[in-house]
C-alpha cells in the first residue's frame, strides 16, 4: 500500500509539473501574441507587427490566419524577406509547393546569399522529387552556413535516395559532429551503413539511436532487420 501511495504521489507531482510547463508555454505564446496584436492595432502601417503575429499564428496551427498576416506585411513592405520566407513555409505546409517556391525565389532574387531561403528551396525541390535541384540548394545553404545542421541532414537523405551512399554517410557524420545526440541522424547513418553491408557499424548506430530515444520504433525495426541480414540471432541482438 505504501509503495502504491508513493507511486500515486509521484504521478500527481509529475502531472502537475507537466501541466504547469504546458500552461507556462501557452501563456508565453499568448503574451507574445497579445503584444504583437496590440502593436498592429496601434501601428497598423508597421509590417513587422503583422509578420510576428503571423509567426505566432503559425505556431498555433492557424495557418490561414498566419497567411493573411504575412500577405498584409508584404503589402506594406514588398521586400520583407522574413515575411516571404514565412509565407513560403506556410504554402509548403498547405501542400502548395509551387507557391512556396515562388516566395523563396523572391527572397533569393533580393538576397542571393540567404542560407535559410536556400535551405527552404531545397526542401521544396525535394518534395517535388527534383533531387538534383534540391542537392544544389542544400549545398548552397551549407556553403553560406557550414554549420547548417538541417541542411547537412537533408542533403544526406537526398544523396541516399539517389544511391550516393558514401556522400550520404559523410553528410550524416557531419550532422552528428555538429550535434551528436540526434537519434534520427544515427538511425539514418545506420541505414546507410547497412546499404554498404557494414552491419557492425549499422548495428552500433541503431543502438545509439535507441539509447537516445528508447521508443524509436523505426530504429528498433532497423536493428532487428540488420541482425537478420547479418545472420545474427536474438541473443546477439540483446548484447
Amino acid at each position: 500500500m505504501k509503495t502504491s501511495l508513493i507511486a500515486i504521489y509521484c504521478w500527481i507531482i509529475l502531472s502537475a509539473t507537466l501541466f504547469l510547463a504546458s500552461y507556462q508555454r501557452n501563456l508565453a505564446w499568448r503574451d507574445e501574441l497579445t503584444l504583437w496584436e496590440d502593436v498592429i492595432k496601434k501601428s497598423s502601417n508597421k509590417s513587422r507587427g503583422y509578420n510576428n503575429v503571423g509567426v505566432n499564428y503559425s505556431l498555433q496551427g492557424r495557418i490561414d490566419d498566419a497567411t493573411a498576416m504575412y500577405k498584409t506585411a508584404l503589402r506594406l513592405r514588398p521586400d520583407y524577406l522574413d515575411a516571404h520566407n514565412n509565407l513560403g513555409n506556410n504554402y509548403s505546409r498547405l501542400g502548395d509547393i509551387d507557391a512556396a517556391i515562388a516566395e523563396y525565389k523572391t527572397v533569393l532574387r533580393l538576397k542571393p546569399d540567404d542560407a535559410v531561403a536556400r535551405y527552404n528551396m531545397g526542401n521544396a525541390y525535394e518534395r517535388k522529387g527534383l533531387l538534383n535541384e534540391a542537392i544544389s540548394e542544400y549545398r548552397s545553404a551549407i556553403k553560406l552556413k557550414p554549420d547548417y545542421l538541417q541542411a547537412h541532414s537533408n542533403l544526406g537523405n537526398v544523396y541516399f535516395a539517389q544511391g550516393q551512399i558514401e556522400n550520404a554517410i559523410n553528410e550524416f557524420r557531419e550532422s552528428l559532429r555538429l550535434i551528436p545526440d540526434v537519434a534520427e541522424t544515427h538511425n539514418n547513418l545506420g541505414v546507410a551503413y547497412g546499404a554498404q553491408g557494414k552491419f557492425v557499424d549499422a548495428i552500433m548506430e541503431f543502438k545509439i539511436a535507441l539509447r537516445l530515444k528508447p521508443g524509436f520504433d523505426k530504429a528498433a525495426e532497423n536493428l532487428r532487420m540488420t541482425y537478420r541480414e547479418a545472420g545474427l540471432n536474438n541473443n546477439n541482438q540483446r548484447q
